[in-house]
Protein backbone atom coordinates (compact mmCIF):
# COMPACT_ATOMS: atom_id res chain seq x y z
CA UNK A 1 0.00 0.00 0.00
CA UNK A 2 1.31 3.51 -1.14
CA UNK A 3 0.68 6.16 2.13
CA UNK A 4 1.13 9.31 1.61
CA UNK A 5 -0.41 9.84 -2.55
CA UNK A 6 -2.74 12.54 -2.82
CA UNK A 7 -5.57 10.56 -4.20
CA UNK A 8 -8.52 12.24 -2.65
CA UNK A 9 -11.36 10.32 -1.97
CA UNK A 10 -13.39 12.63 -4.74
CA UNK A 11 -10.52 12.65 -7.22
CA UNK A 12 -11.59 9.47 -8.63
CA UNK A 13 -14.87 11.84 -9.53
CA UNK A 14 -13.47 14.92 -9.80
CA UNK A 15 -11.11 14.33 -12.71
CA UNK A 16 -14.29 14.57 -14.57
CA UNK A 17 -16.54 16.73 -12.26
CA UNK A 18 -15.45 20.66 -12.67
CA UNK A 19 -18.41 21.83 -10.86
CA UNK A 20 -21.24 20.38 -8.67
CA UNK A 21 -24.16 21.38 -8.61
CA UNK A 22 -26.38 20.03 -5.47
CA UNK A 23 -29.16 19.82 -3.31
CA UNK A 24 -29.09 20.57 0.31
CA UNK A 25 -26.07 19.82 2.30
CA UNK A 26 -28.25 18.64 4.97
CA UNK A 27 -29.42 15.76 2.84
CA UNK A 28 -25.90 14.60 2.28
CA UNK A 29 -24.97 11.04 4.44
CA UNK A 30 -22.18 12.24 6.58
CA UNK A 31 -18.60 10.08 6.61
CA UNK A 32 -15.71 9.84 9.06
CA UNK A 33 -13.10 11.91 9.57
CA UNK A 34 -9.26 10.45 9.58
CA UNK A 35 -7.63 8.00 7.04
CA UNK A 36 -8.82 6.52 4.51
CA UNK A 37 -7.72 3.80 1.93
CA UNK A 38 -9.17 4.25 -1.54
CA UNK A 39 -8.86 1.13 -4.46
CA UNK A 40 -9.60 1.95 -7.84
CA UNK A 41 -11.76 -0.85 -10.13
CA UNK A 42 -13.64 -1.01 -13.52
CA UNK A 43 -11.81 -0.55 -16.46
CA UNK A 44 -8.63 1.18 -15.31
CA UNK A 45 -6.21 -1.50 -15.47
CA UNK A 46 -7.34 -2.22 -19.13
CA UNK A 47 -7.16 1.38 -20.06
CA UNK A 48 -3.81 2.01 -18.41
CA UNK A 49 -2.31 -1.79 -20.31
CA UNK A 50 -3.52 -0.09 -23.55
CA UNK A 51 -1.65 3.62 -22.73
CA UNK A 52 1.25 1.60 -22.08
CA UNK A 53 1.61 -0.28 -25.33
CA UNK A 54 0.96 3.35 -27.13
CA UNK A 55 3.97 4.61 -25.15
CA UNK A 56 6.35 1.79 -25.97
CA UNK A 57 5.80 2.56 -29.83
CA UNK A 58 6.45 6.25 -28.85
CA UNK A 59 9.42 5.28 -26.63
CA UNK A 60 11.22 3.52 -29.19
CA UNK A 61 12.22 6.54 -31.14
CA UNK A 62 14.48 7.43 -28.14
CA UNK A 63 17.81 7.24 -27.15
CA UNK A 64 17.90 3.86 -24.13
CA UNK A 65 18.94 6.70 -21.59
CA UNK A 66 15.38 8.61 -22.15
CA UNK A 67 13.59 5.11 -22.45
CA UNK A 68 14.64 4.01 -19.42
CA UNK A 69 14.08 7.11 -17.34
CA UNK A 70 10.73 7.37 -19.00
CA UNK A 71 9.58 3.74 -18.34
CA UNK A 72 10.90 3.96 -14.76
CA UNK A 73 8.48 6.89 -14.55
CA UNK A 74 5.27 5.45 -16.13
CA UNK A 75 5.59 2.51 -13.94
CA UNK A 76 6.17 4.30 -10.92
CA UNK A 77 2.73 6.46 -11.84
CA UNK A 78 1.23 3.27 -12.85
CA UNK A 79 1.68 1.35 -9.84
CA UNK A 80 0.20 4.34 -7.92
CA UNK A 81 -3.09 3.57 -9.53
CA UNK A 82 -3.42 -0.29 -8.89
CA UNK A 83 -2.34 0.18 -5.50
CA UNK A 84 -4.71 0.97 -2.55
CA UNK A 85 -3.94 4.83 -1.86
CA UNK A 86 -4.21 6.05 1.49
CA UNK A 87 -5.94 9.52 1.59
CA UNK A 88 -7.00 11.88 5.22
CA UNK A 89 -10.34 13.66 5.22
CA UNK A 90 -10.25 16.06 7.91
CA UNK A 91 -12.50 17.29 10.17
CA UNK A 92 -12.90 20.36 7.73
CA UNK A 93 -13.45 18.30 4.96
CA UNK A 94 -16.02 16.06 6.52
CA UNK A 95 -18.07 19.50 7.88
CA UNK A 96 -17.91 20.95 4.13
CA UNK A 97 -19.64 17.51 2.76
CA UNK A 98 -19.23 15.30 -0.11
CA UNK A 99 -20.55 17.57 -2.68
CA UNK A 100 -18.65 20.31 -1.48
CA UNK A 101 -15.58 17.62 -2.03
CA UNK A 102 -16.35 16.97 -4.86
CA UNK A 103 -16.67 20.70 -6.43
CA UNK A 104 -13.42 21.93 -4.88
CA UNK A 105 -11.31 18.67 -6.41
CA UNK A 106 -12.71 19.28 -9.90
CA UNK A 107 -11.15 20.65 -13.12
CA UNK A 108 -11.73 17.61 -15.50
CA UNK A 109 -10.90 17.10 -19.60
CA UNK A 110 -14.30 18.78 -19.56
CA UNK A 111 -13.37 21.89 -18.65
CA UNK A 112 -15.78 24.84 -18.62
CA UNK A 113 -17.86 22.95 -21.16
CA UNK A 114 -19.04 20.53 -18.44
CA UNK A 115 -22.21 20.66 -16.50
CA UNK A 116 -22.90 18.18 -13.27
CA UNK A 117 -25.33 17.60 -10.87
CA UNK A 118 -25.23 15.41 -8.10
CA UNK A 119 -29.00 14.28 -6.38
CA UNK A 120 -29.04 12.62 -3.00
CA UNK A 121 -31.53 10.33 -1.56
CA UNK A 122 -30.25 9.21 1.57
CA UNK A 123 -27.01 7.33 1.29
CA UNK A 124 -27.24 7.28 -2.12
CA UNK A 125 -25.85 9.82 -5.00
CA UNK A 126 -27.15 10.00 -8.63
CA UNK A 127 -24.43 11.87 -10.46
CA UNK A 128 -24.75 13.17 -13.83
CA UNK A 129 -22.07 14.65 -16.07
CA UNK A 130 -22.75 16.43 -19.62
CA UNK A 131 -19.72 17.87 -22.24
CA UNK A 132 -19.59 20.38 -24.79
CA UNK A 133 -17.91 18.40 -26.76
CA UNK A 134 -20.02 15.05 -26.16
CA UNK A 135 -18.64 13.58 -23.36
CA UNK A 136 -21.17 12.16 -20.58
CA UNK A 137 -20.63 10.40 -17.70
CA UNK A 138 -23.32 8.89 -14.75
CA UNK A 139 -22.87 7.16 -12.12
CA UNK A 140 -23.80 5.96 -8.23
CA UNK A 141 -21.99 7.09 -5.28
CA UNK A 142 -22.80 4.69 -2.06
CA UNK A 143 -22.41 6.16 1.36
CA UNK A 144 -22.26 2.44 2.90
CA UNK A 145 -21.65 3.78 6.31
CA UNK A 146 -20.03 6.57 7.73
CA UNK A 147 -16.58 4.42 7.28
CA UNK A 148 -17.25 2.90 3.77
CA UNK A 149 -17.93 4.55 0.14
CA UNK A 150 -18.35 2.60 -3.22
CA UNK A 151 -18.48 4.59 -6.62
CA UNK A 152 -19.67 3.03 -9.69
CA UNK A 153 -19.31 4.87 -13.05
CA UNK A 154 -19.47 4.71 -16.62
CA UNK A 155 -18.26 7.44 -19.29
CA UNK A 156 -18.89 7.98 -22.47
CA UNK A 157 -15.68 9.40 -24.65
CA UNK A 158 -16.85 10.66 -28.41
CA UNK A 159 -12.95 10.23 -29.10
CA UNK A 160 -12.13 7.69 -27.01
CA UNK A 161 -15.71 5.18 -26.52
CA UNK A 162 -16.98 3.80 -22.90
CA UNK A 163 -15.17 3.03 -20.10
CA UNK A 164 -16.43 1.96 -16.80
CA UNK A 165 -14.91 2.80 -13.36
CA UNK A 166 -15.51 2.78 -9.52
CA UNK A 167 -13.65 3.00 -6.53
CA UNK A 168 -14.09 1.44 -2.84
CA UNK A 169 -13.06 4.10 0.24
CA UNK A 170 -12.81 2.23 3.47
CA UNK A 171 -11.98 4.26 6.70
CA UNK A 172 -8.87 2.64 8.55
CA UNK A 173 -8.50 4.88 11.31
CA UNK A 174 -9.13 8.11 12.93
CA UNK A 175 -5.46 9.45 13.52
CA UNK A 176 -3.65 10.20 9.94
CA UNK A 177 -0.55 10.63 11.46
CA UNK A 178 1.37 11.34 8.25
CA UNK A 179 -0.58 11.38 5.51
CA UNK A 180 -2.21 14.71 4.20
Amino acid sequence: MRAGFRFPIASFLALFVPAVSVGPAWAEPRIEPGLWEITLGGDMAGMMAEHMKTLEKELAGMPPEMQAQMKAMLAQQMQGLSEPQQQCLTPEDVRKGFSKMLEEQGGGPGGDGCSQSVQWQGNVGQLSMRCGDGASGDGRINVVSPKQIETEMRFVDPQGGPMNMSWRGRWLKADCGDVR
